[in-house]
């Protein structure tokens, strides 16, 4: 029985599918649930958690990968409030994550005002990036204070008495 070029072909595919366990529908998506904590800023200490959703086939699980928006999305529960990929700062080239050797060792998320409503009204902004077993290390960082206009009106006093004395002088 003579086989055609083409059908040999299929037969080999479907041989190394076999042996390798390889599938053309191998790709999953996975959410990973991390958890997360505050390491410095206003919010020092606050927790909450993190999803970071993605394709699995996206990844080799070989060296540093990252993932970018769209390809992973975020929910991050914080401050009794929910944040999600598309109140990063820098969407849609943020948010990203990285992994090396298929584990997930960074996460790239900057929420800011004006860009979402932080409850707490002494944070302007949660950042992170590490994640270190299993949890996922973020800051949080101030407004600026301003100064008030009594010390701008005291500054200017004394520089200008500062100036009639030398002119005295």
């Amino acid at each position: 029985m003579k086989m055609k070029f083409g059908s040999y072909l299929r037969v080999c595919a479907v041989a190394f599918a076999l042996l390798t366990g390889w599938s053309p529908v191998h790709a999953a998506m996975v959410t990973d649930q991390l958890g997360v904590v505050v390491i410095g800023g206003p919010g020092l200490g606050a927790t909450g958690t993190i999803d970071v959703t993605y394709d699995s086939s996206d990844l080799a699980g070989i060296g540093e990968e990252t993932l970018g928006a769209p390809q992973v999305d975020l929910l991050l529960t914080v401050f009794g409030q929910v944040f999600t990929s598309s109140d990063d700062v820098d969407f849609p080239d943020f948010p990203r994550a990285t992994w090396n050797d298929g584990v997930l060792s960074f996460i790239d998320f900057v929420i800011a005002e004006p860009n979402s409503d932080i409850i707490d009204p002494t944070i302007a902004t949660i950042a992170g990036g590490s994640v270190v077993n299993g949890v996922w290390q973020a800051e949080t960082f101030g407004f600026a204070v301003p100064l008030p206009g009594a010390a701008w009106l005291f500054g200017s006093a004394l520089l200008g008495l500062g100036a009639i004395k030398r002119r005295k002088a």
